[in-house]
């Protein structure tokens, strides 16, 4: 079983988010970060709270003046920012509040990647700028909504093993759906697999996990971030080619090492023994 592919897995089939442009105002957006960026609980601690809200507030001028080079380097500290509130541990009735600045972040790299992507991949421009406005459509409804608190938890200790298995073999099909051609240095190629696995990463946030299989499902959304960490930081190295080094060593020594904790988590969430083996047949049309 792929595991939903390692994160340095190729990827090289087009995709499209089919989705219509709606206009949405920059202001408004960047209205609904700032908010869900200033949402706090009193009795929830919150030490990245500066940084959080410089975050949020660099979108609007990321928006009207787009540049690679600063788009990359705010992508950068958007990851490096998000992985912080990861790893910190939180008291008791906070989980919703770190899971609200972990969305927050998320979103503001899904925006980052598909700005990086129009001025990179200038020919499929049109494709990033469609997902950019279904980025601004899924940020004015999460700052509509109430946060919630994640389902699984982030420890394999307290992880339950999926038993469905419709969903498991969903799993793998997704995954050798994303096996293809990789490339470092084309922009069209990375940014192809970007948007695919972007489309696939809002669809798992989407649904609702079968029973049992709550872990597994927030398992696979926390595989396609690290997929979408890794596509805009391999294009942030061509559109900062300056700094080209520093992306590549976060790369190679965060993560990638982040992505082997991930995985650990995964298998022990994930039966193998569920997925149904291809036909004869299936296997020769390959």
């Amino acid at each position: 079983m792929h595991l939903m592919i390692r994160v340095s897995a190729a990827f090289s089939t087009a995709a499209v988010l089919a989705l219509s442009f709606a206009g949405i105002a920059p202001v408004g957006a960047h209205a609904a970060i700032a908010a869900i960026a200033a949402r706090t609980v009193a009795a929830c601690p919150d030490t990245y709270s500066a940084d959080k809200t410089t975050a949020a507030n660099d979108f609007l001028t990321m928006y009207s003046t787009p540049a690679a080079d600063k788009l990359s380097a705010w992508a950068l500290k958007l990851i490096q920012l998000r992985y912080k509130y990861e790893d910190t541990a939180v008291p008791a009735g906070c989980e919703a509040e770190q899971a609200n600045d972990v969305k927050a972040l998320t979103t503001l790299e899904d925006y980052a990647l598909l700005s990086l992507g129009t001025l990179l991949d200038i020919k499929n421009a049109a494709t990033y700028h469609n997902g950019i406005d279904t980025v601004m459509q899924r940020i004015l409804a999460y700052a509509a909504a109430t946060p919630t608190v994640p389902t699984a938890v982030a420890t394999a200790s307290a992880l339950v093993m999926c038993k469905d298995a419709a969903f498991t073999n969903k799993v793998f099909a997704d995954s050798s759906s994303l096996l293809g051609q990789k490339s470092d240095t084309d922009p069209a190629v990375i940014g192809a697999a970007a948007l695919k696995i972007l489309a696939m990463q809002y669809a798992y946030e989407d649904t609702t996990a079968p029973a049992s299989c709550e872990a597994a499902l927030q398992a696979v959304t926390n595989v396609l971030s690290l997929a979408i960490d890794q596509s805009v930081l391999t294009l942030a190295k061509l559109g900062d080619k300056a700094n080209a080094a520093i992306y590549d060593a976060f790369l190679s020594k965060v993560v990638n090492d982040r992505g082997a904790q991930i995985f650990t988590v995964v298998s022990t969430v994930l039966d193998s023994t569920l997925i149904t083996p291809p036909t004869a047949a299936a296997t020769a049309s390959q």
